[in-house]
């Protein structure tokens, strides 16, 4: 506890003293399971791709008691706007020891290539390892 003195040359109630107290959480820690997500599809012969399953990774706070990661992820390469429909939620806040289901879909646009296609998602927040990198990959065969 400190205290902080508050003056004002006009004012009639001057000085004022204020209590301050700091707190200072520890960091938290990203942990996320899987790190790599794999899907796969059977190009048509023609017209669109046949619905694919959607899946999923964990997001934690693997730090010490009272830390707080306010996470988002985002896309790292940003090549993936014609495959990679949606990952959910984007942003979050977990207490130490909580974690969150991330759900990640894909939806190849109608006539891609086959081949392999790959982007990485970084779920990043204030912690001791600033982020971690997930890789999402889609093959069409």
């Amino acid at each position: 506890n400190e205290t902080v003195l508050v003056q004002a040359p006009n004012a009639t109630n001057t000085p004022q003293t204020l209590s301050v107290t700091i707190n200072v959480r520890p960091k938290a820690s990203i942990l996320v399971s899987p790190l790599v997500l794999g899907f796969s599809v059977i190009a048509p012969l023609s017209g669109p791709f046949p619905p694919i399953p959607s899946q999923q990774f964990t997001v934690t706070n693997d730090g010490p008691v009272g830390s707080v990661l306010d996470y988002q992820i985002q896309r790292v390469t940003g090549l993936s706007d014609d495959w990679l429909a949606s990952f959910s939620p984007v942003t979050g806040t977990l207490v130490s020891g909580g974690s969150n289901i991330i759900t990640v879909s894909v939806a190849p646009i109608e006539g891609l290539a086959r081949g392999t296609y790959q982007e990485t998602l970084r779920v990043s927040g204030y912690s001791d390892n600033s982020y971690v990198e997930i890789l999402i990959q889609l093959v069409i065969s």
